[in-house]
């Protein structure tokens, strides 16, 4: 074994019908030696990918395949385990049929993924499972997704039909993970019951409140201070503490730094 494949094009894949599917379904596992535990004779033997050409790979398979389903596919589920981002393209047309997405990779461009979101006009189920965000963005880019669920026509439209969202163990800080679930929407008959302030007196690890806070517009992300500090855009003087240590913003690290391998 070389591990010298090389294959261009698969033969007959352009003649396959996918404008029937109902269901698209990714579940790769792509082994990737991040952590570096291979040995070297291994590596020589059987090259390892660039982390880059891995995500760029798979994705496109998934573009592809959401491109040549966009108008029947109503739902999108993507899993599995290793190097995987999606989307890395942008949009190129809306997904009129989709009415779920349950988006498990390995990372997520967030501000690519809130427009994908902006072009999901029937979009009734989201959900974010063990996610972190992609190389090169900062924790505080999680609120490109959360404005895309505050700003959505059946959140706060003129006959809203509700967004059930859960964000599930999501990566949000270097030391902490959001969990969130409910439906969101402005008729209150179909929003699950809203949740209230907890005691800490700082609100400052609530992520339930300050999530809702910013779903239904109640509030400026700028004021939201315990938003901001679950996705480390910490400010001095954000709340007043006992401790007389200055609190430094946090910013988050390069993608390799971290312990759980999370992209910032």
């Amino acid at each position: 074994m070389t591990g010298a494949v090389d294959c261009i094009k698969v033969p007959g894949w352009d003649l396959l019908n996918f404008t029937a599917l109902k269901k698209l379904e990714f579940g790769p596992d792509i082994p990737h030696d991040e952590h570096e535990w291979a040995s070297k004779t291994v590596l020589q033997t059987l090259p390892c990918p660039k982390v880059e050409e891995i995500e760029s790979s798979a994705s496109k398979i998934v573009h592809e395949f959401v491109a040549s389903s966009r108008l029947t596919s109503k739902r999108l589920v993507l899993n599995g385990t290793g190097v995987l981002d999606w989307p890395t393209q942008p949009p190129i047309a809306p997904l009129p049929a989709l009415e779920s997405l349950d988006h498990s990779f390995d990372t997520v461009n967030s501000t690519m993924m809130s427009s994908w979101l902006n072009n999901m006009p029937n979009l009734r189920y989201l959900k974010f499972g063990g996610i972190r965000l992609a190389r090169g963005l900062l924790f505080v880019e999680w609120r490109h997704i959360f404005d895309a669920v505050r700003d959505r026509s059946n959140v706060k439209g003129p006959s809203p039909k509700g967004l059930s969202v859960e964000f599930e163990s999501i990566k949000s800080a270097h030391w902490t993970r959001m969990t969130y679930r409910g439906v969101i929407c402005q008729d209150s008959s179909i929003a699950t019951e809203r949740h209230t302030h907890c005691t800490d007196r700082e609100g400052l690890m609530d992520e339930n409140y300050s999530l809702e806070k910013h779903f239904y517009g109640e509030i400026r992300f700028k004021d939201n201070h315990g938003l901001r500090y679950l996705m480390d855009d910490w400010d001095v003087g954000m709340v007043e503490t006992d401790s007389e240590e200055d609190v430094e913003r946090s910013e988050s690290k390069d993608w390799g730094d971290d312990s759980d391998g999370q992209n910032s």
